[in-house]
Order: C-alpha cells, then structure tokens, then sequence
C-alpha cells in the first residue's frame, strides 16, 4: 500500500489510493465501536455510583442515540453539498472534543449533555462514511469493503469491552471516554490530509423544518417509551404518543412537498432498498437491546467485575471479527438475500437461546450463545448493506447511505429502550406472580427471559425481510443500464 501520490496539490483533484481511505475510514469505524461497548459497559457503574434508576441512566445511552439519529438525515444531506470528506473530517474534530468534555463531566446530567455533542460528531462520521468508501472502491469490490469495515468494528467492539473492563476497574468512569482521544486524534490527522474534497454535487436550502420535526418526534418516542417504564399506560403516556404520531405525520407531508427534502421517499422504490431498510432496523433494534441487556446481567445480576465481564462479551467481537470479511466476501459472489438470510437465522437462533439463560451459567454457557448470534449478525450486516446501495445512483449516495444510517440509529435507539421498557415491565409482573421483590435476581432473570424472547421476533422480522427480495445475482447490480437504475431511484 503506497501513500497517495502529490498530497501537495490542491485537494479537490487529490484521489488517493482507495485503501488510505479505507485506513481512515477505519479510524472512525474503530472509535465508534470502542465508545459504544466501553459506555454500556459502564451504565451499570454509573447507577451505581449516584444510585440513580435504570430509566435515568440509560439516558446516557439514549442522548446520545437521539441527537445522533435526528442529525443523521441532515448530514446526510450535507456531506452531498459541502463534501463528503470535509464533513468527515470534522466530524473526528467535534467527536473527539465532546470525548474530553464527557470525560471531564461533574455530574450525569452534565454527561448527558456532552455526549449528545459527542453525537453530533458521530453523525458528520457516519453519514459520509459509507458514501466515502463506495467512491473509493469499485463495484466489484464493495462488499469486500464493507466487510472489512465490519471487522474495524468488530476489532473495536473487541478491544472496546476488555479496555473498558479494565478501565473501569482500575480507574473509573472517566478513563472509558479520554480512551478515544489518541483514535481521534490520528483520524483527524490522516483525514485532513489524505480524504479528497470533493466539491458537493447539489445544491440548495436545509430542511430545518424537516429536521426540526424528525428530532422532535423522535425525543417524543422515546419519552414515552421511557416514562411508561415506570408509569405504565398514563395520560401522560398516552399524550406522548399522540403527540410523537402528530410530529410523525407532519414530517411526512412536509418531506413530500419541500423542495430539498432530507428523506426522498423515491428512495425506497429503488430494488432491494426498502427491505434492506427493515432488516437493518431489526438487526439493530436486537443488537442493541442485547448490549444494553447483558452488561446488567453480568455485572449486576451475576455479580462479576466489569473486566471480567468485558472478557465475555469478547466472545461477540472475535467472532464478528472472523465472520464479517466472510460475510463480504460472500455478497460479491452469491444473491445477497441468502446469505442476509442465513445470517438472520443464525441471529434468531442466538437470541432463543439466550432467552433460557439462568443465575447460574458460566461465562462459557454465555460465550457460546453470543458466539452463535455473532456468526449470524457477522454473515447478515455487508449482505443487507450491499443490498441496500446496489441500484442507488452515484449522485444518491449521500442521501441513501444518510438515510439508511438514520434508520439503522433509529433501531439502535428503539431497541436501547424497547429493551428497559420491556424487561422493567416484565419483571414486575414476574416478581408479583412469583411472590418477590423486583429487585431479586430471581424477578430480574425471569423478566430476562422474556424480554429475549421479544429480541428474537425482531430478529425473525430480519429474516423475513431478506427472504421477500427478489432473488438478484452478485453482478446484475454493475450491469444493470444507468436509465433503471435512475428510475427506480426517482420516482
């Protein structure tokens, strides 16, 4: 691998070689995933630490999780006008700024605060970065770099829950967020310097209005989600609701008449794109619920040291690490749909066999079910993604991969609090037919049990949207004519 040639011209005609964009893409890949699996690893620290309820500090997760999924279409729209690679680049400046302030918080409420600044960063990363990488790379070669990009991640979720675990034993809550600093620093570096700036290929006004409304919407959601986890079905619930289904409607008529809208609904008619769309959201909406679930349960149900606990949820990181490439590779030479299947099974099969966990079981009884629901999530995620931009045209790309990272942040977000509603209620119904406390092991488990099971149905909904596309072979995508392609993208 060479470094690109005449790095002293002038940036918008720079074209690096396709693998430095791919090193630095990574740098972001690497420090999202590290953040995301040291933070939940910490919840249950910090609950701890200020004896606060499950409902206040999955806040911590869930700021960040709705600043990040309401910017996302906006910055999807963006990287089209300003370029994707300087709205990279900065993205590694305000990510690793808000990761110093997290860092240095006096309270959880201000760390709420900074990491929803944290979240503005990832947005500005995750937007472009996809969009970056199917410029880069041929077509023939983008499920390759995508696989790759899963393994970056999952090398981050790896050395995200054994640092972390460490960390948090040995210097506390502060040290997970400074951990990002030094990967900051070096992707800022190399994006400055190696990233193209392409001049933006449209122009025209922000949907503020637009923006506006998916952001409000979306806090509506999850307040209700997060309030009827401790009131239950209350008017105020029910307000929420209503009101969260109002903003709903009023985004969607106003992205069918602005003239530069952020969500082009065009977009979904394109082949393969909607049913992508689906799979991602449940495969998300499952993934996160498990990471938000299994550092309670080892931590606070099981009572292990939070490195101990990171050494097992190793299990899922080494094994995406291995499978993803595989997952790549196949998508660039079997029907996408397949292989996203077969993943999505392995995924369904994984959270079934979770559900029956119990007090008792050591950490090889876990490691072997993560094992399982990681060999599916590894074999599913490049396939669904290959699918999803295999017909969007070239001029779409920020657009569809903004899109799809808003939905997908959006089942991250969902899944976050559909796994605290859901295992906080079923619990206390456990705990009352079994005659104890709520905060028992026994009540917690049982609640686990369940709230499993619901994580699986959203994996069977994985599969099922994989199955419903139409059967494509690997190379019709670079031969399809320019003129369908188009079509299927405008209308």
């Amino acid at each position: 691998m060479r470094l690109p040639a005449r790095l002293g011209v002038n940036a918008a005609v720079r074209t690096p070689n396709k693998w430095w964009v791919f090193v630095t893409v990574s740098c972001g890949s690497l420090m999202a995933s590290i953040d995301v699996s040291v933070v939940n690893l910490a919840l249950p620290a910090l609950q701890a630490q200020y004896h606060i309820s499950l409902a206040q500090v999955e806040w911590v997760v869930l700021s960040y999780l709705l600043v990040l999924t309401s910017l996302l279409l906006t910055m999807g729209r963006l990287a089209d006008v300003v370029g994707r690679g300087r709205l990279y680049s900065w993205g590694f400046v305000a990510f690793t700024v808000g990761s110093v302030l997290c860092g240095a918080a006096p309270s959880v409420p201000v760390l709420i605060g900074f990491r929803a600044l944290q979240a503005v960063g990832s947005s500005m990363l995750i937007s472009s970065s996809t969009a970056i990488l199917l410029d880069a790379f041929p077509t023939n070669q983008r499920g390759q770099a995508l696989g790759l990009t899963s393994t970056v991640f999952a090398l981050g979720s790896m050395i995200g829950p054994t640092l972390g675990g460490a960390l948090l034993t040995w210097f506390g809550w502060r040290s997970i967020f400074y951990v990002n600093v030094p990967v900051g620093a070096l992707g800022m570096s190399l994006a400055f310097v190696l990233l193209p700036r392409e001049p933006g290929r449209r122009q025209g006004r922000f949907d503020l209005a637009g923006s506006a409304l998916v952001g409000l919407g979306i806090a509506g959601l999850l307040l209700a989600v997060n309030t009827g986890q401790q009131e239950g079905w209350t008017p105020r619930v029910l307000s929420l609701i209503a009101l969260t289904l109002a903003l709903t409607t009023a985004f969607v008529l106003r992205e069918l008449t602005a003239r530069f809208p952020l969500l082009r609904f065009g977009l979904f008619r394109t082949p393969g794109f909607s049913p992508a769309l689906i799979g991602q959201t449940m495969q998300t909406m499952s993934g996160s619920s498990n990471l938000f679930l299994l550092p309670f349960f080892l931590v606070s149900i099981q009572g292990r040291s939070e490195a101990e606990a990171g050494l097992i949820l190793l299990a899922s990181s080494v094994t995406s690490s291995v499978v993803s490439p595989f997952g790549g590779w196949l998508s660039d030479r079997f029907e996408t749909r397949v292989v996203a299947a077969i993943g999505a099974a392995g995924m369904t099969g994984g959270y079934l066999l979770l559900s029956g966990l119990e007090l008792s079981w050591r950490p090889i009884d876990i490691m072997a079910r993560i094992v399982v629901l990681s060999i599916g999530s590894g074999l599913f995620i490049s396939p669904n993604a290959s699918a999803a931009y295999e017909h969007v045209r070239v001029e779409d790309r920020g657009v569809a991969v903004g899109t799809l990272a808003f939905i997908r942040n959006l089942g991250f977000t969902l899944g976050t609090a559909l796994a605290a509603s859901v295992w906080t209620l079923r619990r206390l119904a456990d705990a009352h037919s079994l005659g104890v406390d709520p905060n028992s092991a026994s009540a917690q488990v049982a609640g686990l049990h369940d709230t499993y099971l619901v994580i699986a149905v959203l994996a069977g909904v994985a599969l099922l949207s994989s199955l419903s596309r139409a059967g494509v072979s690997p190379t019709a995508g670079a031969q399809r004519p320019v003129a369908l392609i188009e079509q299927g993208s405008e209308r």
